[in-house]
């Protein structure tokens, strides 16, 4: 297991965390699931889109990758049930 430095960047927000993994590929895609399960709860109840960009890097051999993320939560109003 390496260490992953790991960025999360919402245009107004700038998240950072390190991490373990097993390589840089298994750091972007969890990261990428973390970011749109974050998304999806902080739009949940509101409906709207977020923009992410998700980075890893990794720390010792200094490759860096990066992948945008596009969230679209849209609210649908259920009706009653008699």
């Amino acid at each position: 297991m390496r260490i992953f430095s790991v960025i999360l960047d919402d245009g107004q927000t700038r998240d950072h965390a390190e991490g373990h993994y097993r390589s840089i590929d298994n750091a972007l895609r969890d990261t990428i699931q973390a970011a749109a399960q974050v998304a999806v709860e902080t739009l949940g109840t509101v409906g709207g889109t977020q923009s992410i960009v998700c980075t890893v890097e990794d720390v010792d051999a200094g490759e860096r990758r990066s992948a945008p993320l596009h969230v679209a939560v849209e609210t649908v109003p259920v009706a009653p049930r008699d």
